[in-house]
């Protein structure tokens, strides 16, 4: 099933990707930044299809962050709840907090993240922030996959942080490993 019809940048085959690590998933999944869900979608979909039934947070605060020229508002937070609401088999599986990353990290233990996507603000700042909030969360072996890798931003923003493996890319998105050496 695709989600395409769902307004957003996430392409298929970034989508059937995001599906596929979620399947691998067993305790906890973030995504940072859903816009109207197409993404989330994706990812419940793998965890459906999956043995394993990891929590899955999708964060955005739906308010006045301004990225790709749209600012988004209560519109997109209706228009979110309105997809999942349409797919409840995946839907079901999305806890939706609607909140700033940073306001939401605290819900994460350290060392428990599985899959990270980000996708939430694309300024150096902003990915910055939200690699230093959540690497040290994420498990040893752990996937991080950053969307909209195109962006100067994204690329210099994450090639300070040295626990990053970099792997494959599909599309405008890139799928790195975590390695955070011995504990």
């Amino acid at each position: 099933m695709s989600f395409q019809h769902i307004e957003g940048w996430l392409t298929e085959d970034e989508g059937l990707r995001l599906e596929s690590h979620a399947s691998q998933c067993r305790e906890l999944i973030v995504e940072i930044g859903s816009y109207r869900g197409r993404s989330s979608l994706y990812i419940a979909k793998g965890i459906e299809g999956s043995t394993f039934n990891p929590i899955f947070y999708s964060i955005d605060p739906h308010a006045g962050i301004g990225v790709n020229g749209h600012n988004f508002d209560a519109d997109d937070l209706a228009a979110c709840y309105h997809n999942f609401a349409a797919h409840p088999e995946f839907g079901q599986h999305i806890r939706k907090l609607v909140m700033r990353s940073d306001q939401a990290a605290p819900l994460c233990e350290n060392r428990s993240i599985d899959m990270l996507f980000v996708d939430g603000d694309h300024s150096y700042e902003g990915v910055t922030d939200d690699l230093c909030r959540y690497l040290p969360r994420m498990k040893q072996g752990g996937c991080v996959i950053l969307h909209d890798w195109y962006l100067d931003s994204v690329r210099t923003a994450t090639y300070q942080f040295d626990c990053l493996v970099y792997g494959d890319q599909v599309d405008n998105m890139k799928v790195c490993g975590v390695n955070h050496g011995q504990s």
